[in-house]
């Protein structure tokens, strides 16, 4: 019994330690195992750091000019994040930088400006590089080509506002054709809206634009000059007046505005008196004196700025003749003939305040002065008849 228990002991004892090494063995294995796998089980990264990843594989590309790859993960940074303004600038300076390495500037770069208004919108104090102002520069061109002008101001504007030292057109000029082309068209109210369009950019010589805009305003007004209630055409020729206070032209212009008002009321008064109407006549006539009063202060404004001017004076002395004021009137004609004024009109004038006056052999000597220049037939009667009233008195 004995025997038997030392040997089943002995078995025993011989058979633990057999094991214990392939147990060690592969205790070290399991351990092993985990630290490797710890080693290579790493966290995901976030969606930032991811973001951030896709934009700095997006740049490693732009530096090696591979422009299409940079754009795609660019564009993977986006769709990952649309709320991040690097990507789009990036993308849009991408897309630049490809264009101008293979001359295929596209004429409106709408994508690139597109990225870049985004991160704009994203982040207004992201830096974008000048080569977006050559886009919108380039961009304007192309809108100015085609005639799309608030378009291509637009373009320039933003071109200069991204980079002030650009070499463009200022977007106030891209009006100056079609404002010069609309003024010799006479295509006043145009040229007035456009000359407003280019004033609202400030440009810095507003000299020119304010002159056009007087330009367009006098032109307007002249064109109302016959309309016998012209309180616009009176407005516009003022307007001009106060754009360019130093042209006669002007003055001039709402002078005869004035004058052909003072005739309308004079006829009307006219055919009141042969209607017995006496106080519309009364008011009429006041009405006359008063327009003509206000021809004779702006004609006066105009001989003040042009002196040398035959036609001021003499439209002058016209206005101070419908007063009753001949003295003045034949001043007026006198110096008109002085300055090189020769023809009918002047010297009939001239004959009918002398007539006016009392001084016959002077209004003879002028209506036949009249008469000789004149080459119209029913001209010709109208002194001829003058003449033979006034030698029969």
């Amino acid at each position: 019994m004995a025997w038997l228990q030392g040997m089943s002991g002995n078995r025993g004892g011989t058979g633990m330690k057999s094991r214990w090494p392939v147990v060690l063995i592969l205790g070290l294995a399991v351990l092993l195992a985990i630290l490797l796998l710890h080693d290579t089980i790493k966290p995901s990264p976030t969606s930032e750091e991811l973001h951030q990843q896709y934009l700095d594989e997006g740049d490693a590309y732009l530096e090696q000019e591979l422009w299409d790859e940079a754009i795609a993960e660019y564009s993977e940074a986006i769709e990952l994040n649309p709320g991040f303004a690097d990507a789009y600038a990036q993308r849009a300076l991408a897309v630049l930088l490809e264009q101008e390495y293979y001359l295929t500037m596209d004429c409106l770069n709408e994508a690139a400006i597109r990225d870049a208004e985004k991160a704009l919108a994203l982040d207004p104090a992201i830096g974008l590089d000048r080569r977006l102002a050559r886009a919108y520069a380039f961009q304007g061109g192309c809108y100015y080509e085609d005639r799309k002008y608030d378009e291509a101001a637009a373009s320039y504007a933003k071109a200069m506002e991204l980079d002030p030292d650009i070499s463009c057109r200022e977007p106030s000029t891209v009006y100056i054709d079609q404002i010069e082309q609309d003024l010799h068209d006479q295509q006043y109210d145009r040229a007035i809206m456009y000359i407003g369009k280019a004033l609202a950019f400030e440009p810095e010589d507003t000299e020119y634009y304010y002159h056009k805009l007087a330009e367009a305003y006098h032109g307007r007004g002249m064109e109302n000059l016959y309309c016998p209630e012209p309180d616009d055409a009176i407005a516009d020729l003022s307007k001009a007046i106060e754009l360019d206070r130093a042209n006669a032209e002007h003055y001039s212009g709402r002078a005869s505005i004035y004058s052909t008002l003072a005739d309308y009321y004079w006829d009307k008064a006219d055919y009141y008196w042969c209607q017995n109407e006496t106080e519309l006549y009364e008011e009429c006539l006041t009405e006359f004196i008063d327009s003509n009063n206000k021809a004779i202060a702006d004609f006066t404004k105009a001989v003040e700025l042009a002196p040398e001017c035959a036609e001021f004076h003499f439209r002058r002395g016209q206005c101070y003749a419908g007063n009753g004021d001949y003295v003045e009137a034949i001043t007026d004609f006198t110096k008109a003939i002085e300055l090189g004024r020769e023809d009918w009109a002047v010297y009939f004038n001239r004959a009918c305040a002398y007539r006016e006056l009392g001084m016959k052999s002077m209004a003879l000597a002028d209506y036949r002065k009249a008469l000789r220049l004149s080459e119209d037939e029913w001209t010709r009667e109208q002194i001829s008849e003058s003449i033979d009233e006034l030698e029969a008195d």
